[in-house]
């Protein structure tokens, strides 16, 4: 109950989290850098001194540098989403929703924020530090010239201390770089200080204590909560929402979480990244169980540490039930170093937190990814098979065969959803219009078909994230080549 109430009142105020943590969202300004060249993004580090090589460099020039003038940037409070208000290119990335931002255009892939703000002088000798929920991607800080640090991944919090660098009772700056050049998702993902931003004075407030559920797993009932058997009714939530992108307010998270009870739904996966902490204390008040998702799968530092760091944070959440190593990683899927990597990151989490299971999303195929408390299944359905029963066989030539070799081709139409289509073709393969069996496509290049006597397994074939739109759903012809030589 004490959880619930501290939740309340954090969206009725939205402002005070306790005595010692306010909300730092209002009052940015922004501008577009360049990621071309550090000449023309600010001249950043191109000081004959720059900020690697002394501590609030005397030389520094940028941004970041507290004489800089800022006075022709754009003012912005957070969360903000530059990507929003980009044009649309058929050239961007499908997945990112044709916006111009991507390696492809360097000079609205980088931005940066500054804000001026005043630390009283009475502060001085306390602890003093600046927790970013979210930036997308590739941070790096700095308050009064001083460089802080910064963090690669977009959906990792990053916390600062700032007290050793602050004028008390003047004024200061932070400084953010965020570079957006490269993709971390297969879906739109914004860019930007796309979440909350919070400066703490003082010892953090301790987090009240919070009942967590006991959380089972078993082979004949599915999961247990406290003892009881629940059957999840869920759906992978993405951060992003028509009219903000990415930076969505607390307001519109509630309103997505009520929408989807109303319908009958009790779980979410945040999908595919660790989710924000708004979100979570919303699914605490609103009672939505989450299973929260790391970014990718691994056993070094680079893996290990946002997936340390999104378990630490979070594990005080009564919402979560389940902690999520990764999704549909295709590369390591069905092999022994698929079930190795899992086996480490599993062991590592109950290091963390051995009072929650592990789970792991395999896409598709013969098998899932084993290692983990916990199997994940993606995309296998009723369609996964297809009978070869009551195929015509009508022979013709492939196009790659070769001088003297025949090859026959067995025809069926079948009948495919969208969900499918989108992620599995069948390999050894091509795939004809069922309205013109005549003109068949290119060989598609694929490989690895399964065909036993009686049908082909789907599942075992290899996917494609994008398949031609044409071919997303509806009813097609498959033609299965077979290859034979004449006899001499």
């Amino acid at each position: 109950m004490r959880r619930l109430i501290l939740t309340a009142l954090i969206l009725l105020s939205g402002f005070y989290l306790s005595a010692q943590e306010t909300l730092f969202d209002d009052g940015w300004k922004f501008a577009f850098g360049d990621a071309s060249s550090p000449e023309k993004d600010f001249g950043r580090g191109t000081e004959y001194f720059n900020y690697f090589t002394k501590a609030a460099s005397i030389h520094n020039e940028g941004p970041y540098s507290p004489k800089f003038d800022d006075s022709a940037w754009k003012e912005v409070n957070l969360p903000h989403d530059w990507v929003v208000d980009l044009p649309f290119d058929p050239k961007a990335s499908h997945s990112h929703g044709y916006k111009t931002v991507g390696w492809k255009y360097p000079k609205t892939s980088v931005g940066w924020y500054r804000k001026t703000f005043t630390i009283p002088s009475e502060a001085k000798g306390k602890p003093v530090s600046i927790r970013f929920d979210g930036i997308f991607r590739d941070s790096d800080i700095w308050v009064n010239g001083f460089w802080l640090g910064g963090e690669k991944s977009g959906y990792t919090s990053a916390t600062y201390d700032i007290a050793p660098y602050l004028e008390y009772g003047g004024e200061n700056i932070v400084a953010v770089r965020a570079d957006a050049t490269f993709e971390e998702g297969w879906f739109y993902e914004g860019a930007g200080i796309y979440r909350h931003v919070w400066l703490t004075i003082g010892e953090p407030a301790a987090k009240p204590e919070a009942r967590l559920p006991k959380i089972e797993t078993d082979p004949e009932q599915g999961i247990l909560i406290d003892g009881v058997p629940v059957k999840l009714r869920g759906c992978n939530l993405h951060q992003d929402h028509a009219g903000v992108g990415a930076a969505i307010p607390d307001a519109l998270y509630e309103y997505r979480i009520r929408e989807l009870k109303k319908y009958g739904f009790n779980a979410i996966r945040t999908s595919h990244n660790p989710a924000s902490p708004a979100l979570l204390d919303i699914c605490d008040s609103l009672g939505m169980y989450v299973i929260e998702e790391t970014r990718l799968m691994g056993v070094n530092e680079a893996q290990l540490e946002p997936l340390r760091k999104m378990i630490e944070r979070d594990k005080h959440h009564p919402c979560i039930i389940m902690w999520g190593i990764g999704n549909e990683e295709w590369g390591i899927e069905w092999k022994s170093k698929g079930e190795d990597i899992a086996r480490v990151m599993t062991d590592y989490c109950h290091g963390i937190d051995p009072t929650r299971p592990v789970v792991v999303a395999t896409s598709s195929g013969p098998e899932v990814i084993k290692g983990t408390d916990v199997a994940g299944y993606n995309y296998i359905t009723s369609t996964g098979r297809i009978s070869l029963q009551g195929w015509l066989s009508a022979p013709r030539k492939h196009p790659a065969a070769a001088p003297g070799e025949c090859i026959s081709t067995t025809l069926k139409t079948v009948t495919w959803p969208r969900s499918t289509a989108r992620r599995k073709a069948l390999t050894v393969c091509t795939i004809v219009s069922s309205e013109d069996s005549s003109s068949m496509t290119p060989d598609l290049g694929l490989r690895d078909c399964s065909i036993g006597p009686d049908l082909i397994t789907v599942e075992s074939l290899i996917r494609f994230p994008i398949l031609p739109p044409a071919l997303n759903s509806g009813s097609w012809t498959i033609a299965v080549f077979r290859k034979t030589r004449p006899s001499t």
